[in-house]
């Protein structure tokens, strides 16, 4: 875009940014994502990349 460019990659369920134009790459230095509703963002580039669940109420884990 105007505003530059990100490539994201989806592996083995999990999405990453592995090179963006942005100076200050917090986007690419960012963990792989893999959960319902967790994101990877980067301000520079106007772009949000969030993991959206195809189930409704999924639940991932209960602490006892």
């Amino acid at each position: 875009t105007d505003y530059g460019y990100n490539v994201i990659k989806i592996k083995d369920g999990k999405v990453s940014i592995t090179e963006a134009s942005c100076k200050n790459k917090i986007c690419v230095n960012h963990n792989k994502i893999s959960m319902d509703n967790e994101s990877i963002i980067c301000i520079p580039n106007k772009l949000v990349v969030t993991i959206v669940s195809e189930t409704k109420n999924k639940i991932d884990d209960i602490a006892h």
